[in-house]
């Protein structure tokens, strides 16, 4: 019977640092990271493919998981969509997503095919391209960054050719010839260095800037720039503009969510100030990003400035993507910028009004910032389900000891001591009386 209570006592003892160990491992399983891609985008028209052309500026990648947007990405270099070195863009896909769930990309509305694919650019030496059979699809997996090359079909029909300015009439100069500079094109009209493009017609950078004016430089209207949809990581209207007097002055952005109250002393003249939405890319580790993601620009006499000689007070509404990156827990969220020399975020401390749905932090640097989210453990495991699990086992090993110990206790009565045996007394002689 000891030998199993001890048995009993060694079990319990080892399903306890099991049930430690498993429950650890399961809450970090349930964290849920990215999934990043870049790589090559290329367009055809004939079933054959035999006519592929890289895919414009402009073009827009969709990632979609059972029907869902989990991300989006728009092309700024023709035929490239990210890039590989860490730190750069990448199509980001994230949001509530089982392992090995199929993810399809779609090339503005067009489902795209997988050509080819290398599992880790990150190793030393970094894996090969890889082609994949036809069918193939790719499966979510939380962490990874691939290189993904993509084909996709368009519909056939004159297609300027990359680099080439088209004509104010839409009437793409001859494939492959670019039109000289101040030549007048066929409506009469020469078409100036650095002049907006026609009405609809996104130039290279695509970036929009407020109330549709173009900027220096022939940057596209707000119209002209492929608007993702909802949870794609991108807020178009989180735009502002304007000029700062070297006492301190407020820009708002155009849809009222986002507020930079500068200090007196932040700029030593006037500075003209530009906040414009970019992509979210790839969220520091144990973080998510929401859909607020922006870069702000402060030249001072044509120069551009990054550090502020007093305080930059920022804030914004979250909104329902913040909320989502969260776990519906807005102390969750943080703001955090990209800091371009070390090639990492730093997360910056933040406070959370939740009565009027705001998240606010100071910085002296401007940069591209973006809100983000502490990752919540998903599945509901949490941390201290693992520790009543410890508990609950040393209980039992304690209670099972209790009652060895009072076992033994109770077997162990005390023998009466030997009894020495007497001798019976022998019988004593009856004395004779003397002879007389």
């Amino acid at each position: 019977m000891a030998r199993i209570m001890r048995l009993a006592v060694a079990l319990s003892l080892i399903a306890a640092v099991v049930g430690l160990l498993a429950g650890a491992g399961i809450a970090a399983a349930d964290i849920e990271f990215p999934h990043a891609f870049y790589g090559s985008v290329q367009l055809y028209s004939q079933p054959d493919k035999s006519d592929l052309w890289p895919a414009p500026e402009g073009t827009v990648i969709t990632a979609m998981v059972g029907g869902d947007v989990k991300g989006q990405i728009i092309v700024a270099e023709a035929g490239q969509y990210g890039e590989e070195d860490a730190g750069e863009p990448k199509l980001i896909v994230q949001g509530d997503i089982a392992g090995g769930a199929i993810v399809e990309f779609w090339v503005d509305n067009e489902l795209a095919e997988e050509v080819r694919v290398k599992y880790d650019p990150y190793d030393d030496p970094p894996g090969p391209w890889e082609d994949v059979d036809e069918g193939w699809q790719v499966g979510f997996e939380s962490g990874e960054v691939w290189g993904l090359d993509l084909v996709a079909y368009a519909p056939p029909g004159p297609t300027p050719t990359p680099g080439a300015t088209p004509t104010p009439g839409g009437t793409p100069t001859p494939e492959g010839t670019a039109t000289p500079e101040g030549t007048p094109t066929p409506e009469g009209t020469a078409t100036p260095e650095g002049t907006a493009t026609p009405e609809g017609t996104a130039t290279p950078e695509g970036t929009a800037t407020p109330g549709g004016t173009p900027t220096p430089g022939g940057t596209a209207t707000p119209g002209a720039t492929p608007t993702p949809t909802d949870g794609g990581g991108y807020s178009p209207d989180f735009v502002g503009e304007g000029t700062v007097a070297s006492v301190g002055g407020v820009i708002v952005t155009i849809d009222g969510r986002g507020t930079f109250d500068f200090d007196d002393g932040a700029f030593d003249d006037d500075a003209e100030v530009i906040i414009e939405p970019i992509f979210c890319g790839a969220a520091p580790r144990g973080f998510r990003m929401g859909d607020t993601c922006f870069r702000i620009t402060v030249l001072v006499n044509g120069e551009e400035v990054t550090e502020l000689g007093a305080d930059l007070t920022i804030c914004i509404e979250y909104g329902q993507g913040e909320l989502d990156a969260a776990g519906g827990d807005p102390a969750r969220l943080r703001f955090g910028y990209f800091d371009e020399d070390a090639g990492e975020w730093d997360i910056m401390p933040t406070s959370v009004d939740t009565g009027s749905g705001e998240v606010c932090t100071t910085t002296d640097h401007v940069s591209e910032w973006a809100v983000l989210a502490r990752a919540p453990a998903e599945g509901g495991w949490l941390w201290w389900y693992s520790l009543l699990i410890a508990l609950a086992a040393l209980a039992v090993i304690v209670l099972i000891f209790m009652l060895v110990t009072q076992r033994g206790k109770k077997k162990k009565t005390k023998k009466p001591p030997p009894q020495k045996q007497r001798r019976p007394k022998e019988p004593k002689e009856e004395e004779k009386p003397e002879p007389a």
